[in-house]
């Protein structure tokens, strides 16, 4: 298995993030179930749509260019979302692009160690063990390639009531100056 995992941390303009670190709480979320692997019970978080229009979607597209150096084509997937699993739910999200990529912005939450997105590799005996974390920070983006990329939120062990963090998954092609 080969992994492409980046991260950056005050991803977003200071001004941006700040207008959604206090906003993000009034957003109405509708439950969104996405099935894992059986061992797993199924991940469930709730969601809200973001235009691929939005201003919002043109910053992130900027960033992404400028610090990920990747160029967003097409846009599969933008939303903000709440989590709150309890238990890991080790799961490869559905891709629609050849060499899509995710990207998760960590808006609000507890910076524990147990609150940010963990990386899991098959252990064929009993299912998926933990490789890699990525530990929750505000304004960090996290930016991986989707094909076969086993991860899962990790709140299992906080006792906050969840994390804020805005998904987008696009078409992805390298950009380089």
């Amino acid at each position: 298995m080969s992994w492409n995992i980046h991260i950056i941390d005050d991803f977003l303009p200071k001004e941006v993030f700040n207008n959604i670190y206090e906003n993000i709480g009034k957003l109405s979320f509708s439950p969104t179930k996405y099935s894992t692997p059986a061992k797993y019970d199924d991940h469930i978080f709730f969601s809200h749509s973001i235009d691929a229009d939005d201003d919002f979607i043109k910053t992130v597209k900027e960033n992404v260019r400028k610090k990920f150096f990747q160029e967003m084509k097409r846009i599969n997937l933008a939303a903000w979302t709440l989590t709150n699993a309890r238990t890991p739910a080790p799961h490869s999200d559905q891709e629609q692009f050849p060499e899509e990529r995710h990207l998760i912005i960590y808006i609000k939450g507890d910076q524990e160690i147990n609150s940010g997105t963990g990386f899991y590799i098959e252990n064929k005996n009993k299912g998926y063990d933990l490789n890699t974390h990525i530990g929750f920070k505000k304004n960090r983006a996290v930016l991986f390639a989707a094909k076969n990329c086993m991860h899962s939120p990790l709140l299992w062990n906080s006792t906050s009531m969840g994390r804020y963090a805005c998904l987008v998954w696009f078409e992805s092609v390298d950009y380089h100056d």
